[in-house]
């Protein structure tokens, strides 16, 4: 599976509903018997990195991007 655009409203965040979101699409999928989920972070996003690694994502791959 892959996890595209968790978003919570500024106003709302540093509540835990960021988490409880991540948490409730993963026992969903868990339930599915999905085997790996996905996700992109992007690199200046620091709290969403934070939020990802303590729910136990990991880096597996670097992507790389060059503006023309």
């Amino acid at each position: 599976a892959e996890l595209h655009d968790l978003w919570v409203e500024e106003a709302a965040r540093g509540q835990g509903l960021g988490e409880a979101l991540a948490q409730g699409l993963l026992e969903r999928l868990r339930a599915r018997g999905v085997p790996r989920v996905m996700l992109m972070a992007a690199a200046g996003n620091e709290s969403a990195r934070r939020l990802f690694t303590r729910l136990g994502w990991r880096p597996t791959m670097v992507e790389m991007t060059r503006e023309l």
